[in-house]
């Protein structure tokens, strides 16, 4: 095979991934072929693996490629422009609008999240199921910064971004990739007002959780630090990741990600 100029050797790997992300999205990676692949570029498929040694390592390729795109620090989007003027918490519509837009110009994307799951146990996307890369944008970074500093929140604001961000992220994600139209029963804007509202005010009436006494009725912190206690008790191992890393092992899926 004549050698090419890095240009055209571009050129030709940006044709082969294109292709390949159009039969892997369409067929699923076991049941594309390599020869398949190759033929949409009009190469053969020895061809083809003097670009990637493996339809493994085109797969990745194609991951990372568009990781590149969505979430590099030249990366475009309505979510990005959100996050540069957050005001978090006081902005979740703005945040929500952010990551629908996100999602649904990049359908692809999310796609090949969900074949990497099925049939990769998810390898290829693991750095990316939670959102830690947002939390490094300086302009969010100051912002969660200043909530700590004034006291805003009775949770770490990092832990806070991250719960509304993959509550948002699991609603477009079911509305977008599997069809679930108005899932929560009522229309998008009011589903995001709702969710906000939440979040910004809890879910009880004012003054009912004054009115609960009973033993049994304990905050989540006070569940979690039992159950460390009675896995201790137990000499069941108990993982020391920090919060941020809970949340993110817990989410591979957006449907419960």
């Amino acid at each position: 095979m004549p050698r090419l100029k890095a240009e055209n050797l571009e050129a030709v790997r940006e044709r082969i991934e294109a292709a390949a992300l159009a039969q892997f999205i369409r067929h699923g990676y076991a049941a594309t072929t390599t020869r398949e692949i190759a033929s949409a570029v009009g190469l053969t498929a020895g061809a083809l693996y003097s670009h990637y040694p493996s339809k493994d390592a085109l797969f990745e390729a194609v991951v990372k490629g568009y990781q590149r795109r969505l979430l590099g620090r030249s990366a475009k989007s309505p979510l990005h422009e959100a996050l540069r003027h957050s005001e978090f918490p006081f902005d979740i519509p703005k945040l929500a609008f952010g990551i629908r837009d996100l999602i649904r110009s990049n359908r692809a994307y999310w796609l090949l999240w969900y074949i990497d799951i099925v049939e990769f146990e998810g390898r290829h996307f693991k750095s990316q199921v939670a959102p830690t890369a947002l939390l490094g944008a300086p302009e969010l970074k100051a912002r969660l910064d200043l909530l700590r500093r004034d006291g805003v929140l009775r949770v770490a604001p990092e832990v806070a971004f991250v719960m509304v961000y993959m509550h948002l992220f699991n609603y477009y994600c079911i509305e977008t990739l599997f069809g679930g139209q108005e899932h929560y029963g009522v229309p998008e804007d009011e589903a995001i007002a709702t969710m906000a509202d939440v979040f910004l005010r809890g879910m009880l009436a004012e003054g009912v959780l004054a009115t609960r006494s009973e033993p049994n009725l304990v905050s989540a912190l006070d569940v979690g630090r039992l159950e460390v206690a009675r896995r201790a008790d137990h000499d069941e191992p108990v993982a020391r990741e920090d919060s941020i890393g809970r949340l993110g092992g817990h989410a591979r899926a957006p449907a419960g990600a």
